[in-house]
């Protein structure tokens, strides 16, 4: 953090910007399966800001939470009827649940058959 707040601080400093121009990206990450019960492959979701002429990296995010216990949480889920709630409105709503899962698995193969035409 100090490193950073160095190069931030010399940044501001000595930059004025008559106009700044930020990119913004997104990029998806996949990796093999973690768990041997549940053969589901991972998607990290990574989202990135830079400014244009310097090319500094404002921000780097992943979706990633190494505290999160899938097992307690499809539990306490369960037990508050977390997935019957509006997307929006549920208490683990950023989290995939195994119902979302299998919800995602239902639109993708009904996709798939209305492009093929059957």
């Amino acid at each position: 953090m100090a490193f950073v707040a160095q190069r931030e601080r010399r940044l501001n400093e000595s930059k004025s910007f008559e106009r700044l121009y930020l990119c913004t990206d997104r990029i998806v990450q996949k990796s093999n399966w973690t768990n041997r019960k549940s053969k589901k492959n991972c998607e990290f979701y990574g989202k990135a800001t830079a400014e244009l002429a310097t090319y500094y990296v404002l921000a780097f995010n992943f979706n990633y939470d190494p505290d999160v216990d899938s097992a307690e949480i499809e539990n306490e889920a369960a037990e508050i009827m977390d997935s019957e709630q509006l997307k929006h409105n549920r208490k683990f709503a950023r989290l995939w649940l195994n119902v979302d899962f299998e919800q995602s698995k239902i639109g993708r193969a009904n996709k798939k058959q209305r492009l093929s035409g059957n």
